[in-house]
């Protein structure tokens, strides 16, 4: 009969770890889904030496157009060599 009383103490305690771990389950908030690149237009970082930004900035001021545009017309033109559709 003695173990049986311990073990209904045992589930039903709230001191110790167990009260820890189920404190713990109910203050933590739901995960939110993440939202990035869900829109239509989505935003990169690209992380380059000064020499190379210049280097882009001076070409796209040269043509007329913007980095960005500059690396889509690029990435067309890889695209169209493999036989794929423009972007």
């Amino acid at each position: 009969m003695e173990l049986d009383r311990e073990a209904t103490m045992k589930r039903t305690s709230k001191t110790g770890i167990g009260k820890i771990i189920q404190d713990d389950a109910v203050q933590q908030p739901e995960r939110r889904r993440k939202k990035r690149g869900l829109g239509d237009k989505v935003g990169l970082g690209l992380l380059v030496r000064r020499e190379v930004w210049v280097a882009l900035h001076e070409r796209a001021m040269q043509e007329g157009t913007t980095v960005t545009q500059m690396f889509v017309d690029w990435l067309n033109e890889k695209r169209a060599a493999d036989g794929l559709p423009p972007v």
